[in-house]
């Protein structure tokens, strides 16, 4: 797992927002038309599966983080991860 908790409690507002946005009134609530809904839903889907797609690298294989940033334009700048440890007991 490579998501921060940043990361993880972005992803949970954004599957909480993705629901209530696809129930609400666009129009009425946010004064969005049909195009501007359609944008702003494919940038939360789009982002969404960003944010999950970290769980899919493996932070101790430098080959995948190099390709992973690389990816995201920031290949240069230090990303802090850390890494879960399988069955560490909780406090």
């Amino acid at each position: 797992m490579a998501l921060d908790s940043v990361g993880q409690n972005l992803l949970h507002a954004l599957e909480w927002e993705i629901h209530d946005f696809r129930v609400a009134d666009t129009k009425a609530r946010w004064d969005l038309d049909p195009s501007e809904t359609v944008a702003a839903e494919k940038w939360m889907v789009n982002r969404i599966e960003d944010l999950k797609s970290l769980y899919r690298y493996d932070i101790d294989d430098q080959e995948q983080i190099t390709v992973f940033l690389s990816k995201h334009n920031n290949a240069d700048e230090f990303v802090a991860t850390y890494k879960v440890i399988e069955d560490e007991p909780c406090l």
